[in-house]
């Protein structure tokens, strides 16, 4: 009974610790938060559409 009730507990456990994580995953990978992280590096988002880079076969 004593172990049943161990097991139970880890799987709660374990399941908070998942959904949290996935929680904080989805929060860090939304497009503003990455866009402020990579600031400071220099790096920044295009407004534009991309160029198309055509290569003419000889």
């Amino acid at each position: 009974m004593c172990a049943t009730y161990r097991c139970c507990k880890e799987i709660k456990d374990l399941r908070w610790e998942f959904m949290s994580l996935q929680s904080e995953n989805m929060f860090n990978s939304m497009q503003s938060i990455v866009a402020d992280r990579v600031k400071d590096e220099g790096l920044r988002m295009f407004r534009s559409k991309p160029n198309k880079i055509v290569v003419e076969k000889e």
